[in-house]
């Protein structure tokens, strides 16, 4: 979507789906787009490299690998390392849901000093920048959690073929690394563990990872990412710290938009190039809010550099995960006291519910109105109260901001005959399912996809 404010000043808006593209694609993209249209305004056509492949040859090629020899290897390997029993991150007084929700991203800069004694300690310990600073990832967040074992996604692009290094398409993969790191750890110990890890890892990373979850057994844990919970990425580029777009004789500046990432418990991404690094931490914010994840990067940053201050040394000590802390009592208004006594006479009824439904008909979006919602629950503690009750005393608890209030049902595969059908039971069962004061929350918002562009939005309030 190209707007344009005025004559010389026009912003560029372009989103794709994942399913046709990754972050090394985009930058081929704009990088074409770029000397295309150096090209037209020169008044010639664009001179672009041949392409010696197809997407579709790719994708051909891995085909013909399953099976092989190599494939069945990889199979192999990963069946060895994911062994049960597979290490959790068990985080204290975690009541999340199992829906999964988009993370929440805090962006920082490293200083460019600490970055350049990762890349001096690495050379040392015979490892690359990345290796090393996956072990200080994976240390940090294993000396969180108390424990001695932790498995670590990685996103790779899937591009050793030569022919797929200028060609656009989803070239993803995702591996898992399983670090050790045991109480007494030194980081010298744990990147050279690592190294191997890495390595052998790397080696097998062909395989595709949903092909690893089907063949690892086990019992999966009902929320989260199947076989990790936290992600890390390192880029050594200057490009990713740019505008991907160059155009000729025009100033291109990267707006930074969404903030939202994956659903996962902690993303840890670090973009460096010679002079400056960018990182992000992206992160359930049913676990933690802005300030904590602002708290914990800077926790992180602490860990690495005392941790590269003697590589021979003990690992740093770090704060353990810990549950949040209870929220405070506090006194009733005189109405919700008196809605309280009401409540009392008839407990579990649906009578002091205030039910509303509302036809969207359009192009809704279901993400933003429910990150929409999210931002108003978080700003009136209100919409984040329960009652719950002490010897026969109300009390006022207001929770913090990150629980569910927004459920999704989807009737598009119905027969249209029965859709309407099963609109009213559903509708009927959620306005006669009563609200439990005690436990919250007291706001239910539900979501009902009835047709491509036609929803059916269902609120209750207590």
């Amino acid at each position: 979507v190209l707007i344009e404010l005025g004559p010389d000043h026009h912003r560029l808006f372009m989103g794709q789906h994942h399913i046709i593209t990754d972050g090394w694609s985009m930058r081929l993209l704009w990088q074409e787009v770029g000397a295309a249209y150096g090209d037209l305004r020169a008044g010639r056509e664009p001179e672009l490299e041949p392409l010696e492949a197809t997407f579709g040859d790719y994708v051909e090629r891995q085909r013909d690998l399953d099976g092989s020899a190599g494939f069945e290897a990889g199979m192999k390997h990963w069946s060895r390392a994911l062994r049960e029993p597979l290490p959790r991150i068990e985080h204290p007084g975690d009541d999340r849901p199992p829906e999964r929700v988009p993370s929440r991203r805090y962006a920082f800069d490293v200083d460019p000093e600490l970055m350049a004694r990762v890349g001096t300690v690495a050379n040392e310990l015979r490892c690359t920048p990345f290796m090393l600073a996956l072990s200080l990832w994976g240390a940090f967040l294993a000396g969180k959690a108390r424990q001695d074992e932790i498995l670590i996604g990685v996103p790779v692009a899937d591009r050793g073929w030569a022919p797929t290094v200028p060609l656009l398409g989803p070239f993803l993969n995702t591996i898992v690394v399983r670090l050790s790191v045991s109480a007494d750890d030194t980081l010298e110990r744990v990147a050279t563990r690592a190294r191997g890890t890495v390595l052998e890892s790397f080696s097998h990373a062909q395989v595709p990872y949903e092909r690893v979850i089907e063949t690892v057994s086990g019992d999966r844990h009902r929320q989260g990412t199947p076989l990790f919970q936290v992600l890390f990425q390192y880029h050594h580029d200057e490009a990713l710290l740019r505008s991907e777009l160059e155009l000729d004789g025009i100033d291109v500046e990267r707006i930074d938009g969404d903030s939202t990432g994956p659903p996962i418990d902690f993303y840890m991404a670090l973009n460096h190039s010679d002079d400056r690094t960018i990182g992000f931490l992206a992160h359930d914010p049913r676990l933690i809010g802005l300030d904590e994840a602002e708290a914990l990067v800077g926790e992180y940053l602490d860990f690495v550099a005392t941790a590269l201050d003697d590589v021979a040394a003990a690992l740093p000590t770090v704060t353990p995960f810990t549950a949040p802390e209870p929220p405070e009592p506090r006194q009733l208004s005189h109405a919700q006291e008196a809605m309280w006594v009401a409540e009392q006479a008839h407990p579990a009824s649906p009578r002091y519910s205030i039910a509303r439904a509302k036809r969207i008909v359009g192009r809704f979006d279901a993400d933003r109105f429910t990150e929409a919602v999210a931002a108003v629950v978080a700003r009136h503690e209100v919409l984040r109260s329960r009652v719950p009750s002490a010897r026969g005393i109300p009390e006022l608890i207001i929770d913090p901001p990150g629980r569910q209030v927004v459920w999704r049902h989807d009737l598009r595969h119905h027969a249209d005959e029965a859709r309407a059908h099963e609109l009213g039971v559903l509708a009927d069962e959620l306005v006669a399912t009563p609200f439990d004061l005690a436990e919250g929350p007291l706001i239910r918002i539900h979501l009902v996809h009835v047709t491509d562009d036609e929803w059916v939005l269902i609120s209750m309030f207590h």
